[in-house]
């Protein structure tokens, strides 16, 4: 998710974003199965490398995407944490239909109606941030 939830990953900035995203993930022996997402976040399906805890596989991809984003868009900014789960074998089809229909759910559904839903869907309080797992800045 963009900081501030800034509407700032235009259709050009999407194709280098993705792009980086897919190169970091291989640097790291991690490969990205799907990607996708809206002009404030970025949904993808990834299969990470066993020997980098996922922490630290997504500290990086933030950090070298926003550094590299930030030389052509300098007000590019990662917001602090992420928000992961997984998913079996059997849902990466289902998973990967819903990353690319991303765009059209939000047609409809604000980024803060989606926050909204997922807290209600893991039954975490109103105050609960599901952006909480990593609270490192990388700027």
């Amino acid at each position: 998710m963009t900081d501030a939830h800034k509407e700032i990953i235009t259709p050009e900035v999407e194709v280098s974003l993705y792009k980086y995203i897919k190169q970091i993930a291989r640097k790291h022996k991690c490969k990205i199965l799907e990607i996708g997402g809206t002009e404030n976040h970025v949904h993808f399906i990834l299969h990470p490398n066993p020997d980098l805890s996922l922490d630290e596989t997504l500290k990086r991809l933030k950090h070298y995407t926003q550094f590299k984003i930030s030389k052509t868009v300098p007000d590019f900014y990662w917001a602090e944490g992420y928000y992961v789960y997984s998913i079996s074998m059997e849902d990466i089809e289902n998973e990967s239909i819903a990353i690319l229909e991303e765009k059209n759910k939000h047609k409809t559904l604000s980024l803060d109606e989606e926050l909204k839903k997922l807290r209600e869907d893991l039954e975490m309080n109103a105050t609960d941030s599901v952006l909480s797992v990593n609270e490192t800045r990388l700027n």
